[in-house]
């Protein structure tokens, strides 16, 4: 249920994806898997800021940090802080975003958790677009990094697309150009059409 409502997600089936996240949340809670209902709760959140349900999203992701940090530290728990830091920065919540998403990022540095290192570094480098854009460019640029050498088609599209969408926000329209085309043929390539979107 787990994949796909991933892959729904990656087709920009959102009803389908929303769907068998809970049916797969509610096995999870009858199973007493804490560590794999935290991650995918935090998850759910992203798909519920998705479908414009921002209240829904916000307490999903904060019952799923509180959720897992009640855990000894897991690579979940990065996870978690990195969907929390994402609703964060696109909520405009830039700070937050920062703090969060560095805590995220270390934690995953040390339980050498590269998907959520390279999520976490996305998510700082998006909201240093509005504090440090020199900074921002690098921060995005070692996530990409991150995920193409995991590959993560999904994760390195999304750093692309912030790349070139964060860029045209402070008005760098020559690296916006050139992240959004070069993303939007990655995607196009790779039949990720919620990206292309």
């Amino acid at each position: 249920l787990e994949r796909y409502a991933y892959e729904c997600g990656l087709l920009g089936r959102d009803d389908d994806q929303l769907e068998a996240e809970e049916r797969a949340l509610e096995l999870w809670r009858t199973a007493g898997d804490v560590n794999r209902l935290g991650r995918l709760l935090a998850r759910h959140s992203e798909s519920l800021w998705s479908v414009g349900r921002p209240d829904e999203a916000y307490d999903a992701a904060h019952r799923a940090v509180a959720m897992l940090e009640a855990q000894p530290e897991a690579p979940p728990l990065a996870a978690a802080y990195a969907q929390l830091a994402a609703l964060n920065m696109l909520g405009r919540r830039v700070r937050q975003a920062v703090e969060v998403g560095t805590r995220a990022a270390r934690l995953a540095e040390r339980l050498g958790d590269s998907a959520a290192l390279a999520r976490a570094l996305n998510v700082v480098g998006s909201a240093m677009w509005f504090i440090d854009p020199e900074q921002a460019e690098g921060l995005l640029l070692r996530s990409l990094e991150m995920a193409r050498r995991t590959g993560d088609d999904s994760r390195a599209a999304v750093a692309m697309t912030n790349l070139g969408s964060g860029a045209g926000e402070v008005r760098r329209y020559e690296t916006a150009d050139r992240w959004l085309l070069e993303g939007l043929q990655w995607a196009s390539q790779r039949d990720l059409d919620a990206s292309r979107d």
